[in-house]
C-alpha cells in the first residue's frame, strides 16, 4: 500500500490522517509525546473536538436536522454543541495549556483546533467565554506552518 493509497482511504478521518503521519514520520516535528499518559490526555482534546464536537456540525447531519425540524434549526443544532464542547475544552485547556493546548509544543489537540475554531465563526459563536482558547489560537496563528495552510493562503484560493 503507498502513502497515495492510505490517504485515499483517510480522507474524510481527520484523527486516523494526523496518527498515520505521526506514526509514518515520528521523526519529523512530533505531534505527540513520548509519554503514553500525556499522549491519552492529548488524545481525550482530540476526541472531544472530532467525535463531540465536529460531527454535530456536518453538512449530512444538519441537512437531515433541517429537513425534520426546519431551515432555522441546524446552526442553532451546531452552535450549541460547539458551545458546550468549548466550554468543556476551555475548562480542560486551563489546566494543560502553555503557548499551546499542552504546554509549548504543537501536538494533535492543536491541529485539530485550529478548523474547529475557524467553523465556529461560520456558526456565529462568541469566542469571548473561552480565553484560553483564543490565546492558543493566536500562538498558532503565528506560526509560518499555520499562516500557510489557512485557506485564503491555498493556490485555488479565489481572489478577493
Amino acid at each position: 500500500m503507498t502513502s497515495g493509497d492510505v490517504f485515499d482511504t483517510l480522507t474524510d478521518r481527520e484523527a486516523g490522517g494526523l496518527q498515520y503521519l505521526e506514526e509514518k514520520f515520528p521523526e519529523k516535528r512530533p505531534l505527540l509525546p513520548k509519554d503514553l499518559l500525556q499522549r491519552a490526555h492529548i488524545y481525550q482534546v482530540v476526541f472531544l473536538m472530532s467525535a463531540n464536537i465536529q460531527p454535530l456540525q456536518n453538512s449530512r447531519i444538519l441537512l437531515e436536522i433541517e429537513n425534520k425540524l426546519g431551515k432555522e434549526e441546524p446552526k442553532k443544532w451546531a452552535h450549541h454543541f460547539i458551545v458546550k464542547g468549548f466550554t468543556a475544552l476551555e475548562q480542560i485547556l486551563e489546566k494543560t495549556a502553555g503557548k499551546y493546548c499542552f504546554g509549548d509544543n504543537v501536538t494533535l489537540a492543536d491541529i485539530v483546533l485550529i478548523p474547529q475554531v475557524a467553523t465556529s465563526s461560520y456558526f456565529q459563536v462568541d469566542m469571548a467565554p473561552y480565553p484560553t482558547i483564543q490565546r492558543v489560537m493566536k500562538a498558532l496563528y503565528e506560526l509560518p506552518e499555520v499562516k500557510a495552510s489557512l485557506p485564503a493562503n491555498q493556490p485555488d484560493a479565489p481572489k478577493s
